[in-house]
């Protein structure tokens, strides 16, 4: 396996090389240079790694496919994604998103909110000239935002599904997009024998892509990376949560759940209550089979091994805490 530093570098200029095909399609979509501006702004320090697995995919099923087509779907995926994450930073309260200030700390609430409602059209909009692709999309959106509100509202009787409910429902938040950026591969090469079978390949990578986040994230650490101590915001259902709930049950953090916003000390506080050591290992062993899983679904998935390695470069990394906290 590459080193860790290797793996990221080999990201990184790959990001580069794509943001700079996606920037030229801006402005030849869109003429006016405001709205084009406004597009590139929320999408440019975007990871891209939907949209980097996408390509990868489609140059190996059908390398006829119109650079434009693929372009058209990678805006479509980072302005969707760049929707959802203006949403996510005003939910969560987070002024910082892969070391760099996020959208909401620097527009505020209110323009976040409707720049969320902008890229979201465009992207519909964008697909809506590829009849199964923009169908799939519709329902990647609802998936998406109905695991961020099982996150963020915990809905009454929280009892009867908040132990099970992260594996079932929260964790699509994220994994929604990659199924789309798998199934859109499938649909735009005209594989359409393969949209099912890529489409659970991204299922398994985007869950493995939210537990790691998840696991990383909830590090005292790495809340320090993303909160000051003078903040204060909500708690949100990740996977140490979840572990604590089904080893623990919700008795010992009733209190946190029932007042939902939390100071930067009663985070320390609740992180501490919940990173036990059986918690951990949980945490820790569910992480390491969904890891198996998305390999098996690599090997299984009758893709040329060139790809299959590339993907298996990209496992390896997600799984690695240096991923998240990069900046390139």
């Amino acid at each position: 396996m590459k080193k860790t530093s290797v793996l990221i570098r080999d990201l990184c200029r790959s990001r580069v090389h794509l943001n700079g095909l996606l920037a030229k399609r801006i402005n030849e979509l869109f003429p006016d240079k405001f709205f084009a501006g406004e597009i590139w702004r929320r999408i440019k320090h975007g990871r891209k790694i939907r949209s980097l697995l996408f390509l990868s995919l489609v140059n190996i099923l059908n390398p006829r496919v119109k650079k434009s087509a693929h372009m058209d779907v990678c805006l479509s995926i980072e302005m969707v994604h760049a929707a959802s994450c203006l949403v996510d930073d005003i939910l969560d309260g987070d002024d910082v998103r892969h070391g760099e200030w996020s959208s909401q700390a620097i527009l505020g609430t209110p323009v976040s909110v409707l720049q969320a409602h902008f890229l979201s059209a465009r992207a519909l909009e964008l697909t809506s000239q590829w009849s199964e692709i923009s169908k799939s999309l519709i329902g990647t959106y609802r998936r998406l935002t109905i695991g961020e509100m099982y996150d963020i509202l915990l809905p009454e009787p929280t009892s009867g599904w908040i132990c099970g409910g992260y594996t079932e429902r929260v964790f699509q938040k994220t994994s929604a997009m990659f199924q789309f950026s798998f199934e859109a591969a499938a649909l735009i090469a005209g594989r359409e024998e393969l949209r099912e079978r890529l489409k659970s390949l991204g299922y398994v990578f985007g869950k493995l892509y939210q537990f790691s986040n998840d696991f990383y994230d909830m590090q005292k650490q790495n809340i320090r990376k993303r909160h000051s101590a003078s903040q204060s915001w909500r708690i949100t259902f990740s996977l140490p949560v979840a572990c604590y709930l089904k080893l623990q049950g919700v008795k010992g953090v009733r209190a946190e759940l029932k007042k939902g916003m939390l100071t930067y000390n009663e985070w320390m506080k609740f992180l501490e209550k919940i990173w036990v050591a059986d918690v951990h290992t949980l945490a820790h062993d569910v992480l390491k089979e969904t890891e198996e899983e998305v390999k098996t679904f690599i090997e299984s998935s009758g893709l040329p091994r060139g790809l299959q390695q590339k993907f298996f470069g990209l496992v390896d990394l997600i799984m690695q805490e240096d991923f998240w906290y990069h900046s390139c």
